[in-house]
C-alpha cells in the first residue's frame, strides 16, 4: 500500500514557509512500517494542480499569515483550482491538515489555521485533531 501525501504552500518566495514545509515533509516519513509506504510531494501554489489534489490521500496546506488571514496566493489557488463537486463526487476519503508561519506571537496564526481547516472541511476533507 502506498499513501500519497501532498504538501502545498504559498506564497512561493517565503523562506520561513519553505523551511516549515520541508520540516512537515520530514515529519511525514513512516517509521517501522513494513506494509505502507508514503509517496511525498512538496509543491508551491504556483506549481500544484487540481489533479494533484484529486489524487492525494493526504493534503497538508501551508500558508503565511497575511493580516490574520490565509495568504492571498493560497486562497486564490483554492478558489481557482479546486472543484467542490468533483472532489465530493470522487467518493474518496481524503485527510487534510494545515500549517502556518507568522511574523510573531499572536499574529493571527490560530485564525489562519482554523480558516484553512474549515475550507478543507467544506471540500469534504477529514480533519483529524491531535
Amino acid at each position: 500500500n502506498t499513501i500519497d501525501i501532498l504538501i502545498v504552500y504559498g506564497p512561493d518566495h517565503d523562506p520561513w514557509l519553505e523551511e516549515m514545509a520541508i520540516a512537515v515533509q520530514q515529519g511525514c516519513h513512516l517509521e517501522n512500517s513494513n506494509t505502507v509506504t508514503a509517496r511525498l510531494q512538496v509543491k508551491t501554489v504556483s506549481n500544484a494542480t487540481f489533479v494533484d489534489v484529486l489524487t492525494a490521500d493526504v493534503i497538508l496546506l501551508g500558508s503565511a499569515v497575511y493580516n490574520a488571514n490565509t495568504h492571498p496566493s493560497v486562497q486564490h489557488w483554492i478558489d481557482e483550482q479546486w472543484d467542490l463537486h468533483q472532489l465530493r463526487r470522487s467518493g474518496r476519503i481524503q485527510i487534510g491538515g494545515a500549517f502556518v508561519t507568522a511574523g510573531g506571537f499572536s499574529a493571527g496564526q490560530e485564525g489562519t489555521l482554523q480558516s484553512l481547516l474549515q475550507t478543507m472541511m467544506v471540500f469534504g476533507f477529514v480533519i483529524v485533531g491531535g
